[in-house]
């Protein structure tokens, strides 16, 4: 059972059904098809060579990277999949779901709260925010405003959050060598939705024995061994 082949079954059969629960089906699966074919390490050509790990990285750090979700987006995706392994099961006699379930029980959650985790805590001194700031302040004038610090030490990387500590305070640890930040002070929405194990990539900046986030990136409910 050729995986191409399934998923253009399950896509026409699907033609005109369930459009109003599962929108725009096809692109969501085509995604996960070019992420099998072109983006594991060893190309998945098949149904049956699906593995938990491949759900499992596919929502929890590549389509992340890659697509730039919405939450909604990622609820709508998570759905189609379950309904996608229900039609192999149905179809061919291939049961995914003891596989695919328990990624779907840990993710339904953790996938949209991370994807609002990552813009609430975006900080105010972003790239984008030090170029405006600049471009109508001047250097003097961000620096002024804030949007310019004088940073001891500048580290950006993949962080695990370590710890939630009191009110808006987290600590960090870095992937790449495990060297640990914090505590570190975040927006009050951020520490609502935050969780002990997210991983986001940020960058922080040291002043004065004290960090401060300086940019941010993606969050993700889980991360590969290889980061590359």
């Amino acid at each position: 059972m050729q995986l191409t082949q399934v998923i253009a079954v399950y896509l026409a059969e699907k033609e005109g059904e369930q459009r109003a629960e599962f929108p725009d089906i096809e692109r969501g699966m085509k995604v996960f098809q070019d992420y099998l074919n072109d983006w594991t390490a060893v190309p998945v050509a098949k149904v049956t060579q699906i593995s938990a790990m491949h759900f499992q990285e596919f929502f929890g750090w590549w389509y992340i990277r890659k697509c730039r979700p919405t939450p909604a987006m990622a609820r709508h995706l998570l759905m189609v999949m379950e309904d996608f392994c229900n039609f192999v099961l149905r179809r061919y006699d291939v049961n995914l779901l003891p596989i695919y379930r328990p990624v779907l029980d840990e993710l339904k959650e953790a996938l949209p709260r991370v994807l609002t985790l990552q813009s609430a805590i975006s900080p105010i001194k972003s790239q984008e925010y030090l170029r405006y700031a600049v471009a109508s302040y001047g250097e003097e004038g961000a620096k002024r405003m804030g949007a310019i610090g004088d940073y001891e030490d500048i580290i950006a990387d993949y962080m695990k959050v370590v710890d939630l500590g009191e009110g808006t305070d987290i600590c960090l640890r870095t992937l790449t060598d495990n060297y640990d930040i914090g505590p570190i002070t975040i927006p009050l929405e951020a520490a609502r939705l935050v969780r002990e194990g997210d991983v986001i990539y940020l960058e922080v900046g040291e002043k004065e024995g004290a960090w401060e986030i300086i940019d941010s990136g993606f969050a993700y409910p889980w991360v590969p061994v290889d980061l590359s």
